[in-house]
């Protein structure tokens, strides 16, 4: 055999080492090219469009030198495309923020909805009829029935357990938001998308207006005449409206910033339970606020009884106000309060010596 057929057989023995990196090349997810010299994508970086240009073999080398291709020492291409990848991660593409794929191809959308428009259906029913006066004058009943008008305590309890209750029955399937300020507050924290959570607030709203319907059609006609509200949130007349806004924007911020906290897989201090702790924040606020506004923090939970009564006074600090807070505190929890990993905590400095 001449010396010049030895180089050659030689040379391709080191193409096929550096085209083909050790190890089970069937279970690998690296190989980079095929025998005619065309470029094929590892597994997971075509979807981020980290896709490897066709090139020959020689230019693989040059690329990686003294490293291989499959190297991810600098330098290596596919330390390049993983580089690429992590930008990407790091900022969502606009596709991520709007959430197209969220809507048109989750096949479980439709079971989101079902929940998000139960659990807010239950919460207006059961939490709106704790409000309501049973018996006593009110109602022509003798006042000895000992149910009269509930007290503070009693509905500040009954929202908080029912939002942990049906956030514990319907969490696993939508993330049991149950109320549009919440879904907008994980929209500014990153954690869900703008479509996503446009069909959660329809179908919140949907199950509030029902909630209430039902809650009326099940409330005998006396009692309703004593309670024409049926548990609607309204301003004291001591209370102006701008400080109604801000006073449900204030406790609405407390709530969203719970569920930030709560819901952050990364942090390790925390090992109770998330619908409790939630629920407890809703009881504290309404504790605090249920005589000046009447606590809604829920702009659903005002807008069921709304709709059923017509009674639409001041009915927009109800929405300004909790979306406002759940807006500001989802955005605050996302760039000041989140737990980074400590892979987010040193990919900074790379960023900066790779940078584009």
């Amino acid at each position: 055999m001449s010396n010049s057929n030895i180089r050659h057989e030689i040379l391709d023995e080191k193409l096929n080492d550096v085209a083909t990196p050790p190890g089970n090349n069937d279970q690998g997810t690296l190989p980079l090219s095929d025998k005619k010299g065309e470029s094929k994508s590892a597994d997971g970086l075509a979807g981020f469009g980290g896709e490897l240009k066709q090139t020959d073999q020689s230019d693989q080398i040059k690329r990686a030198p003294g490293t291989g291709v499959g190297s991810t020492s600098e330098g290596g291409a596919l330390y390049a495309c993983s580089h690429c990848w992590n930008r990407k991660m790091d900022t969502k593409s606009l596709n991520d923020v709007v959430g197209v794929k969220d809507v048109c191809r989750n096949k479980r959308l439709w079971r989101m909805l079902l929940a998000e428009f139960i659990g807010t259906l239950l919460l207006v029913f059961i939490g709106c009829g704790s409000c309501i006066s049973w018996g006593g004058a009110a109602a022509n009943q003798p006042s000895s029935v000992g149910w009269d008008k509930p007290s503070l305590v009693q509905i500040a309890l009954c929202f908080g357990i029912a939002v942990a209750t049906i956030a514990q029955a319907v969490g696993h399937v939508s993330g049991a938001h149950l109320n549009p300020a919440v879904s907008l507050g994980l929209v500014a924290a990153g954690q869900c998308s703008i479509l996503k959570a446009a069909f959660y607030i329809v179908a919140q709203c949907l199950g509030a207006i029902v909630g209430a319907a039902i809650l009326q059609a099940v409330t005998p006609s006396s009692i309703q005449r004593a309670n024409p509200s049926l548990g609607l949130t309204t301003l004291n007349p001591e209370v102006d409206i701008l400080q109604g806004l801000f006073l449900e924007a204030i406790i609405t911020f407390v709530l969203v910033l719970t569920v930030c906290a709560v819901c952050d897989d990364l942090r390790k201090d925390v090992k109770g339970s998330a619908p409790l702790a939630i629920g407890l924040s809703i009881t504290v606020c309404h504790l605090m606020a249920i005589r000046a506004t009447g606590s809604s923090m829920n702009p659903a939970r005002t807008l069921g009884p709304a709709t059923i009564t017509n009674t639409w006074t001041h009915h927009w600090v109800y929405w300004a106000g909790p979306l406002l807070g759940g807006f500001v505190a989802g955005f605050l929890y996302q760039i000041s309060f989140k737990e980074k990993s400590p892979e987010d905590e040193n990919r900074g400095p790379e960023r900066r010596r790779l940078g584009p």
